[in-house]
């Protein structure tokens, strides 16, 4: 059968200009990694030698201050980034702002950075809600891309935790001192507890 050149030669275009914009976004995508990886260890630093802390609270650590009441499905919804202060269990590989603490996940946390920048659909984060704020269950990676690209909110389906009347600040610290930080906490649900105390 024959085949029209035109054809032939408008395809290897189109394919090579894709090729050309995977390869630019992917610079980009590189550039952004070391970028948040160089920001956070200054963060740390920075928070080290002011006596801030700089750890994700661990939903895990802190499970025994809580007054859990109940749990319920709130459905898919938009989220506000900043209120997503805490992890389910991985606290060591990203900091307090969500900056990736190991060189080791630049592939992941690149090739989600190739998936914002390319425009292609990432399903909703999993998050647990307790009082105000929020805990990663499943989508660390996409929350910490998000962040270091200036986004506001985050599509993510929440699971929430029923718990009793929420406590100051102070309160928080005295029940659980070594559980994370309160900068960006202004409201969690604790129940005063000598089990969180160290």
């Amino acid at each position: 059968m024959f085949e029209n050149p035109l054809y032939r030669n408008r395809a290897y275009r189109n394919d090579h200009h894709n090729q050309n914009q995977h390869r630019y976004y992917y610079e980009i995508a590189i550039h952004h990694f070391a970028s948040a990886l160089l920001e956070g260890q200054i963060f740390r630093a920075k928070n080290r030698v002011l006596r801030r802390p700089w750890r994700l609270y661990d939903l895990h650590s802190i499970k025994s201050c809580i007054a859990l009441q109940g749990i319920s499905y709130s459905g898919i919804q938009g989220v506000d980034i900043h209120k997503i202060i805490g992890t389910e269990g991985r606290a060591a590989d990203f900091d307090l702002d969500f900056h990736p603490m190991e060189e080791e996940s630049r592939e992941r946390w690149v090739n989600m950075t190739l998936a914002y920048l390319l425009g292609i659909p990432l399903p909703p984060v999993e998050l647990i809600r307790v009082g105000d704020v929020y805990f990663v269950r499943d989508g660390h990676h996409r929350v910490s891309v998000a962040l270091a690209l200036g986004q506001k909110a985050i599509d993510a389906e929440v699971i929430t935790w029923r718990v009793a009347p929420v406590l100051a600040a102070e309160e928080i610290n005295a029940s659980c001192p070594n559980t994370g930080s309160t900068d960006r906490l202004t409201c969690i649900p604790y129940r005063q507890s000598t089990a969180c105390a160290s």
